[in-house]
């Protein structure tokens, strides 16, 4: 089990590194679901600071609704619906990892946001993981649709803000339970 997990994380670093693309990846459902749920619960952990459980649960699911929407979307447009499960598996879990490496930092951020130098540190750690975040999903995109890496890049910051934008109205922030 720890050498399949090991497995499946070292296949969305070699994405997140540019060395695998989408296509690279296993199409099988268990290894999209798997991708899924590790997306919507990182994603959820984001969101438990102003959220209480059951609502972060609800926001993680939503916000993995939302990109697999505009995946399935796009892929249709493009007329390459079979690159579903890579494409959404490679989103997913490459999103799991930035989430899972920001998490640390968004929580220290909290501990420490009166300190300038802490402020402008994580400040500068998480706009770096954002630039990286942004750069890999214009690199699965373009693989996905076959288009340019600009291209890409344009893609990649439209599904931030509409993704973004669409939380924003469909979950408003509360204060965690």
């Amino acid at each position: 089990m720890f050498s399949s997990s090991l497995t499946i994380i070292r296949a969305y670093f070699a994405v997140c590194t540019f060395r695998l693309g989408p296509q690279d990846l296993p199409a099988a459902a268990a290894f999209f679901f798997l991708s899924l749920i590790l997306y919507s619960l990182a994603s959820a952990a984001l969101a438990l600071p102003v959220r209480n459980v059951p609502g972060a649960l609800l926001d993680g699911a939503l916000e993995t609704t939302l990109l697999l929407a505009i995946t399935w979307g796009l892929l249709r447009l493009r007329g390459v619906p079979a690159r579903f499960r890579q494409t959404g598996a490679a989103l997913t879990g490459t999103g799991f990892l930035f989430t899972t490496v920001a998490l640390p930092l968004l929580y220290l951020r909290t501990e420490y946001g009166s300190e300038p130098l802490a402020i402008l540190v994580i400040g500068l750690l998480v706009i770096s993981l954002v630039v990286w975040n942004v750069a890999v999903m214009a690199h699965i995109l373009r693989h996905a649709l076959s288009a340019s890496f600009p291209m890409g890049v344009l893609l990649a910051m439209g599904y931030i803000w509409l993704i973004t934008t669409a939380m924003t109205l469909l979950t408003p922030a509360q204060a965690a339970a």
